[in-house]
C-alpha cells in the first residue's frame, strides 16, 4: 500500500475504561477491515494514552473512526452501530 493512494485508516479511538462502548464494537471494526485488504488498515488509538492523537484529529465522541489520506483526515465516523460503520467504508472507499 502506498500512502499516496486512498485507503481508509481505522482508527478505534478508545479510552482506557472498560466499560467504553469502543470495546465492545472493536472486533466488529477489525474484522470490516479486513474485509478491505490494502485497503483499509486498522489501529487502535487510547486517547488516555496519546493524548495528541485526539488534539490533532479532534476526537470528541468515541468511538471514532477516521478516514486518511497522506495523513489527512477526509473523513470521520462515530457511533455504535456496526452497519453505519459498513456504509461508512463503502463510501469511503468507493
Amino acid at each position: 500500500m502506498t500512502h499516496s493512494s486512498t485507503y481508509l485508516s481505522v482508527f478505534n479511538v478508545k479510552r482506557r475504561s472498560e466499560y467504553c462502548i469502543s470495546l465492545a464494537i472493536s472486533p466488529d471494526l477489525e474484522e470490516l477491515a479486513k474485509e478491505y485488504g490494502d485497503k483499509a488498515v486498522y489501529l487502535k488509538v487510547n486517547v488516555d494514552d496519546n493524548e495528541e492523537v485526539a488534539e490533532k484529529f479532534e476526537v470528541t465522541a468515541l468511538p471514532r473512526v477516521l478516514c486518511l489520506v497522506k495523513g489527512d483526515k477526509v473523513g470521520e465516523m462515530f457511533g455504535n452501530k456496526i452497519d453505519n460503520y459498513k456504509e461508512f467504508f463503502k463510501t469511503q472507499l468507493a
